[in-house]
């Protein structure tokens, strides 16, 4: 590693491209990626977290910042609760391999470090340590013709078929946690529609009932009218029958005072007749009594 350390401000006017290739040449990474391993402390309530004691994926090497005041303690860098809840733990350290990147320029000022590295998001991966007492070495049986004619200690088995169980449980349960989320979101959803369908239908039933109270009022009210019509009809015909009777009535008693009349005037003309015989009137009384007692010209 490159022992040169700097000043923070000899880095103040260095751009981000530079700063960074300070750094590659400072930690020997000849990579356009700076990878790194560490150990990411029990996160307890918070969501965040920060890499602790980073090595280098390629080398090893424990990394320090080339910067004055800053050489002496190994780096730590920020992990955004992204990675850190996919890779940490609330209550045990847990070990961590990412890729890195400059902090945002906030975050370099307010911590006084031009050279602030921390964990790119989504980058973070966890790491799983091995027991030193298992054997790597792969045994191969050169006179086998089957095809399993290569061998690993039963304990690389164990470890490696554990981890697999454990991540499967883990996938299991967080499947099954969504699966539960899903349902119950789905059940509250079905819910809530069912509710709006019931309002809907009791917001019909109420407007059926009252179209119904309407359609019977109107209803009534077309029998109420149909017997005041009918009433009215009836009463016109007897009212007709009752005028064609005074009319016929009328009509006869016209005809009975006519005929009286009539009788009554020749009674008259017939009585003046007598008197002119007997001289009582003169002859323009007589003429007086035959014109009035002859019928009408109309």
């Amino acid at each position: 590693m490159n022992e040169v350390i700097y000043s923070k401000e000899e880095l103040d006017d260095r751009s981000e491209a530079e700063l960074l290739d300070i750094l590659k040449q400072s930690w020997g990474v000849n990579d356009n990626k700076i990878e790194v391993w560490g150990e990411l402390p029990a996160l307890g309530d918070t969501t965040f977290g920060f890499l602790r004691n980073p090595h280098l994926v390629s080398t090893g090497d424990r990394l320090y910042y080339p910067v004055q005041g800053l050489e002496i303690e190994p780096c730590s860098f920020f992990i955004a609760p992204q990675d850190a809840q996919k890779c940490g733990s609330k209550e045990h350290n847990s070990f961590v391999r990412c890729e890195l990147e400059l902090s945002p320029e906030s975050e370099r000022s307010k911590h006084n470090n031009p050279l602030s590295l921390c964990v790119k998001r989504g980058t973070g991966e966890s790491l799983r340590s091995l027991p030193k007492e298992i054997p790597l070495e792969i045994l191969t049986n050169p006179n086998s013709d089957e095809d399993s004619s290569q061998f690993i200690s039963k304990s690389i088995y164990d470890f490696y078929h554990e981890k697999a169980m454990g991540d499967l449980d883990k996938l299991v349960k967080k499947k099954q946690s969504e699966f539960e989320l899903k349902m119950a979101q789905r059940e509250i959803d079905a819910i809530q529609s069912l509710e709006i369908i019931q309002d809907k239908i009791q917001e019909n039933e109420e407007k059926r009932d009252v179209a119904i109270k309407l359609v019977e009022k109107l209803n009534n009210k077309q029998i109420e009218l149909d017997k005041i019509v009918s009433k009215l009809t009836q009463d016109k015909v007897t009212k007709q029958t009752e005028i064609q009777t005074l009319v016929a009535s009328y009509t006869r008693i016209e005809a009975e005072m006519n005929n009286k009349i009539k009788r009554l005037k020749e009674y008259v003309a017939d009585k003046a007749l007598f008197l002119k015989t007997f001289e009582f009137i003169d002859e323009e009384v007589l003429e007086l009594f035959i014109q009035e007692s002859q019928p009408s010209s109309d």
